[in-house]
């Protein structure tokens, strides 16, 4: 029994309780009608000084844990064990289970949450329209996320349909869902009858949906999304950016929006490359730490030429993912821009050894011949590479231009043009393949047909500038036709305005000609370019410049 000094206490903390929990509910409202920050902040604190004053009232557990999961402080299954509180405290209050149903709903625990909605129907048969429309809502969410299922679908007509005629009766209901379930019942209508349109392929009414939820609602990120998300669909991926946006400036706290901004922008617009690494780096901030955010933030620093933030990107995507062929690819061809092929063999051969038998590996044994094969200078690895490549996929014709290149470095004309040839039966158009049999011919001597190569490759491709430049090689050192081979120089050089080495050449053939300021022309832009892209000897280009000058 409580003396009357101690039943005086309780009964003034119970009292300053109910004070707290009443201004908690005006802030609360205040909060749901116009979203201001400070209303969401002010009532928290109303609801946490309520439940210190008297811990027995179940209505400011779940209205806390609403408001506390709102704002990004507790997690979902938290919220939902606060509302399980407010169950268990008061078993038969209807809003403590449909709040507890909401976040067992938003969980994925389907069935949980109808038993849940249905206690509350139980509880108010003929006064039950917010768990009515919150059950028909749940079997929505299952339909659309499971296999279609006509009785899930008749119950969720049943509960729709008797949910909004008891509504028209339900004043308290109805009263409740001004202030708290408007909002969500909006998102339902509007997210039912959009994805409805979208299924029916009616984008013109989908889209007119949501433009008219977001000028009635400015401020809900969901119907942002699902504008957006239709707009990628109808593939106008600019406008779909403006809206994924506007939810980035609402909650950029959005992971999943965050995510779709980033790729986007990596995926359809190179030149926003600094802004796609904002926005990984933004999910790395919200503790988003993942080895596939730092393999893409690796191919945009790459993409900017950052060779150093490249390979630190790749090592971190590699120590989430330590077993992942594909960061070792990547940070491998870091390796290389680096020029450190050591490393870059030992990352090549771990994505090799992990995924031993995929078409993606014959590109990685590629890679790795060609650093045996240029780097290395280990023809017998590069060749067995290549063949493994070949072996993994018989349609790769770089292998076999590759192949081809090793053997011709090798004076075995005959087993480079077998390769070459072979590339051609895979494809026959492809100017580069001629370009090499060019080579080929021109070093071995076989003038006429390293002629006939080069220009079967310019028919092919008309701007294909090396082939002008080594067609004009052979006219000026194999055939000594200095007018021909000055006209080809030339065309290289209008393809290609920062082309070395047709300069040079062009200089070279002046000098046959006799055009002795052609020639220091010529030498004095390959020199100037020379300087920036370090291409040929300068040191060549000096002697003959020094020899002109000296006649």
């Amino acid at each position: 029994m409580l003396n009357n000094h101690t039943y005086k206490n309780t009964t003034k903390r119970e009292d300053e309780a109910q004070q707290n929990l009443e201004k908690a509910q005006d802030a609360h409202k205040r909060y749901m009608m116009n979203a201001c920050p400070g209303d969401l902040e002010e009532a928290i604190e109303y609801y946490i000084t309520s439940v210190k004053l008297n811990p027995n009232v179940a209505k400011s557990y779940y209205r806390l844990a609403c408001l506390l999961y709102e704002d990004g402080q507790i997690s979902l299954e938290t919220a939902a064990s606060q509302c399980l509180v407010a169950v268990n405290m008061e078993p038969d209050n209807i809003n403590a289970k449909l709040y507890y149903g909401h976040f067992l709903q938003l969980m994925g625990s389907y069935e949980k949450a109808k038993e849940q909605f249905q206690n509350a129907i139980k509880l108010s048969p003929f006064l039950s329209s917010r768990p009515r429309l919150i059950l028909s809502l749940n079997y929505l969410k299952e339909i659309n996320e499971t296999k279609f299922s006509f009785m899930k679908f008749s119950k969720f007509l049943y509960y729709f349909i008797s949910g909004s005629i008891m509504l028209i009766s339900d004043k308290a209901s109805l009263s409740m869902l001004q202030a708290h379930l408007q909002k969500d019942f909006t998102i339902f209508l509007v997210n039912f009858w959009g994805d409805f349109f979208e299924k029916i392929k009616a984008n013109t009414l989908a889209s007119k949906i949501y433009d008219s939820a977001i000028k009635k609602d400015s401020k809900n990120c969901d119907f942002y999304s699902k504008k957006g998300d239709l707009l990628i669909k109808q593939q106008k991926i600019k406008e779909a950016i403006k809206y994924y946006n506007k939810i980035f400036e609402l909650n950029p706290n959005d992971t999943s929006n965050i995510i779709k901004l980033a790729t986007l922008n990596q995926t359809f617009f190179k030149e926003n490359v600094d802004e796609a690494i904002n926005l990984y780096s933004r999910l790395l901030e919200l503790g988003e730490i993942d080895g596939k955010i730092y393999f893409q933030l690796g191919h945009l620093y790459l993409q900017k030429n950052e060779k150093i933030n490249a390979c630190n990107a790749f090592k971190l995507a590699l120590k989430e993912s330590p077993n992942n062929p594909y960061y070792h690819n990547s940070l491998a061809f870091s390796y290389v821009n680096l020029g450190l092929y050591d490393e870059a063999i030992e990352h090549y051969k771990e994505a090799i050894r992990i995924n031993p038998d995929n078409e993606w590996t014959s590109l990685v044994c590629q890679a790795l011949a060609s650093i045996y094969f240029e780097i290395k200078n280990n023809n017998e690895i590069a060749v067995s590479l290549l063949e493994t490549a070949i072996a993994l996929n018989p349609q790769c014709e770089e292998a076999y231009i590759c192949l081809g290149d090793i053997y011709s470095n090798l004076d075995k004309i005959d087993e480079a043009m077998k390769y070459y040839y072979e590339g051609l039966n895979i494809n026959p158009d492809n100017p580069r393949i001629y370009g090499k049999c060019g080579i080929a011919f021109w070093e071995h001597d076989y003038v006429e047909e390293a002629i006939i190569a080069y220009n079967k490759a310019i028919e092919i491709n008309p701007d294909y500038d090396i082939a002008y430049n080594n067609l004009g090689v052979i006219y000026l050192d194999g055939i000594g036709n200095v007018k021909e081979a000055l006209r080809l120089f030339n065309k290289a050089i209008e393809l290609n305005p920062n082309y070395v080495l047709a300069y040079f050449n062009a200089g070279r053939a002046s000098e046959v000609h006799m055009n002795t300021n052609d020639a220091i022309k010529y030498y004095q832009k390959a020199l100037k370019i020379n300087r920036d892209t370090g291409e040929l000897d300068e040191n060549e280009i000096l002697t003959r410049l020094e020899h002109l000058f000296d006649e």
